[in-house]
């Protein structure tokens, strides 16, 4: 005996000027995607971070195989101390910058390029 065919699942009307509910038929391309619920999840955000944290030193890296010896040791350290700082800005929560403590600049701080004093004398440019 054959089984009656199964009842195809009941889909909410779609949205026309005749019934304007304004039910979604499909949820929105943000909260699904190929059938799964996005959510912002711990692992991605610390993979993100390790993931950026990788880059930073192979670029890093890359740089200092192209100083001359005499600089490789001072910019290596430089380096350190940048990815120390990277990483403690990357993984740090709460506000990077406390704009409250932020100091304003003295009024002649910041000159005008025309003002500003030229010189011919190569040696001193260095």
């Amino acid at each position: 005996q054959a089984t009656p065919p199964a009842a195809a699942p009941a889909q909410a009307p779609a949205t026309t000027p005749a019934n304007n509910k304004h039910t979604q038929v499909t949820p929105s391309p943000r909260s699904r995607l190929f059938g799964h619920q996005r959510s912002p999840s711990m692992e991605f955000k610390e993979l993100t971070k390790k993931d950026a944290q990788i880059s930073l030193s192979h670029e890093l890296e890359k740089l200092s195989r192209t100083s001359n010896a005499g600089e490789k040791e001072v910019m290596d350290k430089n380096f350190d101390g940048f990815q120390r700082l990277f990483g403690k800005f990357i993984n740090e929560t709460g506000p990077s910058v406390h704009w409250e403590k932020i100091e304003r600049l003295p009024k002649d701080a910041i000159k005008n390029y025309a003002e500003l004093h030229t010189t011919s004398d190569k040696a001193a440019m260095r």
